[in-house]
């Protein structure tokens, strides 16, 4: 058998008031717990907002110098010169198709090439490396003055 504890009413009296006292306590702590950060952050918020002090500001003006620099004067530009390719005057027959339009290379340097229509289209056509002269006109005459041959008049340079 167990033993029967029974409360009495006084014993039950004394427990609830020693757990309001502790609510109160409690309470309390936290209501000055509350009190205490509040203040803090009453102090934080104070401390941004102090006025600060005015300096009144000079004003200097501002002083100029000069520096004079001593440079070496650029030489002009080289003006542009044309090449001047020194030709020959003679020029080799090399061809002639159906439109009677003549092809010539330069005697002198082969890679230069002229392109001629025939004037005399009667005359018979020149021989392959037959060789002309050009004149100040651009007309390629045989250079053996035989009017046997056809002349030619300058088309185009290539």
């Amino acid at each position: 058998m167990e033993p029967s504890y029974q409360e009495s009413p006084v014993n039950r009296k004394v427990l609830a008031l020693v757990a309001v006292v502790l609510a109160l306590i409690l309470i309390a702590f936290c209501y000055v717990v509350f009190l205490l950060l509040r203040s803090k952050q009453a102090d934080r918020t104070a401390q941004q907002q102090v006025v600060q002090t005015e300096i009144p500001i000079t004003t200097v003006k501002p002083t100029v110098l000069f520096l004079s620099i001593v440079m070496k004067p650029a030489a002009p530009a080289p003006a542009p010169t044309a090449m001047t390719v020194t030709t020959s005057a003679l020029w080799r027959f090399i061809s002639i198709d159906d439109h009677d339009i003549g092809t010539f290379e330069n005697t002198g340097n082969p890679n230069q090439k002229l392109t001629a229509k025939c004037i005399d289209i009667k005359r018979p056509a020149p021989d392959k490396g037959e060789l002309y002269e050009l004149d100040d006109s651009g007309i390629l005459k045989p250079q053996s003055r035989n009017k046997k041959f056809q002349r030619f008049k300058l088309i185009a340079r290539q």
